[in-house]
């Protein structure tokens, strides 16, 4: 079990969080409090750097999402940064990964063609 453990960096009107290890709705409820109150002092720019962390359920995304709907109104946004394999899949799952700016296809090289399939077009019929 990763302890989770987080970061707020402000600099009205951004706000730069950093996030690891388990991110569930337990640790959501104190995050979400720290963020209104990020808000409340002018931040309505947040990048997010999730790369470390390790599990997310419903709970930590919504703590996310909650803040995008806050800031929205005003032109604020949330964005992540950086996100672990894990964040990007439950994300992707969830159908955030657009409202939250994240690249959804894996840090993975593409497939190599063989050369002696390259430029050859098959016919299915």
């Amino acid at each position: 079990m990763d302890v989770f453990f987080s970061t707020l960096v402000l600099s009205s009107p951004r706000a730069h969080l950093i996030a690891t290890g388990e991110f569930d709705a337990f640790a959501a409820v104190g995050l979400q409090r720290r963020l209104e109150r990020a808000v409340d002092r002018g931040c309505l720019y947040f990048n997010v750097d999730v790369s470390g962390v390790s599990f997310i359920d419903a709970g930590g995304l919504s703590a996310l999402v909650r803040l995008n709907n806050i800031v929205a109104p005003y032109g604020g946004s949330v964005e992540v940064v950086a996100c672990s394999s894990r964040f990007r899949c439950v994300a992707g799952l969830a159908g955030l990964g657009n409202a939250f700016g994240i690249d959804l296809l894996p840090d993975e090289p593409p497939a190599r063609v063989p050369p002696d399939l390259r430029g050859h077009h098959t016919d299915a019929s």
